[in-house]
């Protein structure tokens, strides 16, 4: 009789790699989303950050503006979503639609002035930014004043093209149902 087959131990199965990325990054944007509201916070109410939050903070604020109050909420978006997204390959098409509407913000608030006076004034939280003054710029002088009107517009209906919602929305009813009949219920 022959020598029994040896049996290799079983050793646990090692996530995939997307499957790891699919669990790690929402707690990663819950985590960057915490450190820059705390961040921006700090910095506005005069405490201590550290090197790193001051020179992030004045680095966004002066890019963005008063738009940078936005950044902390529009992570936090993204972290609630990254579940469903990522899975379905979607996270990386709302993240590009995140980051316009940030830019579509910052354009809100743009002033029409220099660059660097821009970033200057966004570090104060007024205005847009340099960001904000560059699409102001740019939208201005290639379509006029619609422009400024026609991006945000643009930008709402196509994250609704690409994003429709995942299930209507249905109000309550406002009087009971009459006798006899039964409510529906999606």
């Amino acid at each position: 009789m022959g020598k029994p087959a040896k049996r290799k131990p079983k050793t646990p199965k090692e996530p995939k790699d997307g499957k790891r990325r699919d669990r790690l990054t929402p707690p990663l944007l819950s985590v960057v989303a915490l450190f820059s509201a705390l961040a921006l916070l700090g910095e506005r109410l005069g405490f201590d950050v550290g090197f790193l939050g001051r020179r992030l903070i004045l680095l966004l604020s002066g890019l963005f503006g008063a738009g940078v109050a936005l950044i902390p909420l529009l992570l936090v978006f993204l972290s609630l979503r990254a579940r469903e997204d990522l899975p379905a390959g979607r996270f990386l098409p709302r993240a590009v639609f995140t980051l316009l509407f940030l830019f579509l913000i910052s354009l809100v608030f743009g002033k029409r002035m220099p660059v660097r006076e821009a970033f200057s004034h966004g570090t104060d939280l007024s205005g847009g930014g340099a960001v904000g003054a560059l699409l102001r710029r740019a939208l201005e002088s290639a379509l006029g004043p619609v422009g400024i009107l026609l991006f945000p517009l643009l930008v709402v209906l196509f994250y609704f093209v690409f994003f429709p919602p995942a299930r209507r929305f249905a109000f309550p009813s406002l009087f009971p149902a009459r006798s006899g009949e039964t409510e529906r219920r999606d």
